[in-house]
């Protein structure tokens, strides 16, 4: 796990391989989530086409399971956290 955030702003990016034996469903939503609002070259979609969930879950879920994920979390004073950004290897 690298940090590259800035104690000063009050939150901080850390970058950490997803364990898919523990990550949680929520970490999962919020890189699907980032998958969609990042689809049209980083503008989200407005309207999800017809099987939208099923070609984003081509896309994700194999990766989930059987490949490496990073994911960039950033991480508050206040404990809470939340993932910004991902690399699927």
């Amino acid at each position: 796990m690298d940090d590259i955030g800035g104690a000063n702003y009050g939150s901080s990016i850390t970058v950490e391989q997803f364990d898919r034996l523990v990550c949680s469903e929520a970490d999962r939503n919020e890189v699907r989530s980032i998958f969609v609002d990042s689809f049209l070259v980083g503008r989200p979609l407005s309207d999800l086409p017809r099987y939208f969930d099923e070609y984003r879950s081509l896309c994700l879920d194999w990766y989930f399971e059987h490949a490496i994920v990073f994911v960039a979390r950033e991480s508050h004073r206040d404990r809470s956290s939340r993932i910004v950004g991902y690399t699927l290897i």
